[in-house]
This record gives C-alpha cells, sequence and structure tokens, in this order.
C-alpha cells in the first residue's frame, strides 16, 4: 500500500466578504494540488450584503464553483436566510451542500441538502457528514423560515446507525 497524502483547505465564516475572496483565492491557488480537499465550513452567504441578498446567495455558490469547491455546510447564516434562499444556495452550488440536522418545521428532510458525501481523493473514499449550528436561540430564529436544528450529536447517531446497514466497501 503506497503512502497518501490528503490536504484538507476550508474555509469558514466568510459572511460573504467578497473583498477577502481574492486573498483566500490566491491562497487556495498556491496550495491546492491533486489530494487536495476543497470545504466550505458553512456561513459563507450574509445577507446583510446587497449581493448576496440580490442574487438568494447564488453569488457565494457562484464564487465557490469557480475555486472548485468539493462541498459546503449549509450554515446558521444560510438557514437564517430561508428554505427558498437556501434551495437557490444548493441548486446554483456544483459541490455538494451538506448538513444531516436541519429539519422543514413538520420535521422532514429538506430534498436540497444531503446529510453527507463520499468523495475520492488519491483513490481514498472520504465520508463528509454536516452539521448546522443547533441551539435554542437559534431555533427560534430558524422557526420564522419554517425551519428547525436538531441536536447534531443525536443527528450523527442517527445517520451512522443508517450508514452501519449500508456497504462501504
Amino acid at each position: 500500500m503506497k503512502n497518501r497524502k490528503l490536504r484538507i483547505l476550508h474555509i469558514n465564516d466568510i459572511h460573504s466578504r467578497f473583498e477577502e475572496l481574492a486573498k483566500i483565492a490566491t491562497a487556495i491557488k498556491n496550495y491546492k494540488d491533486p489530494n487536495s480537499l476543497l470545504l466550505d465550513a458553512g456561513d459563507n452567504a450574509d445577507f446583510m450584503r446587497i449581493e448576496t441578498e440580490g442574487t438568494q446567495g447564488e453569488i457565494s455558490s457562484a464564487i465557490l464553483n469557480e475555486m472548485g469547491f468539493h462541498a459546503r455546510i449549509f450554515g446558521n447564516n444560510e438557514g437564517f436566510s430561508g428554505i427558498e434562499n437556501g434551495k437557490v444556495i444548493a441548486e446554483s452550488s456544483r459541490c455538494e451542500v451538506l448538513t444531516c440536522n436541519i429539519y422543514n418545521f413538520n420535521g422532514k428532510k429538506l430534498t436540497f441538502l444531503k446529510d453527507s458525501a463520499t468523495l475520492v481523493i488519491d483513490n481514498t473514499r472520504i465520508l463528509l457528514i454536516g452539521i448546522t449550528a443547533s441551539s435554542p436561540s437559534y431555533n427560534e430564529f430558524y422557526k420564522l423560515t419554517n425551519m428547525i436544528t436538531k441536536d447534531p450529536i443525536e443527528e450523527i447517531n442517527r445517520f451512522f446507525l443508517i450508514i452501519k446497514t449500508i456497504n462501504l466497501t
């Protein structure tokens, strides 16, 4: 078995500070190689910015698409923007948009979000599981947009119970 190398490059909490993304894109270009996994850990879109509001978040997807991201987490800021904006973000992303613990207020999974993704880097399968920030105070805001987050630990346990039944080899 050969020695494998995985380089994880990630961003988080960009909050639509597009002026910072040129520096970030340059750093990614300098460090990214074929064994790199490019991830956004959430809160890329902030609807306080007119560019984000005016495009329903599509601008954040376009930038991540251009930079070649593999996956992004549906962060609390994306959640606070509502289901319709979340759907635009997910549908305009070329990468996987993940969270396993956010539901509509009736307890149904949001069909435009995935619990997880399996990516292959250097012939190695990598399982990514998304979690959105959750707390009673956050849920007061999510409820305004017909969403709710469930306990992250319980949802990860639920997820692993599901994948135990799947042959991952």
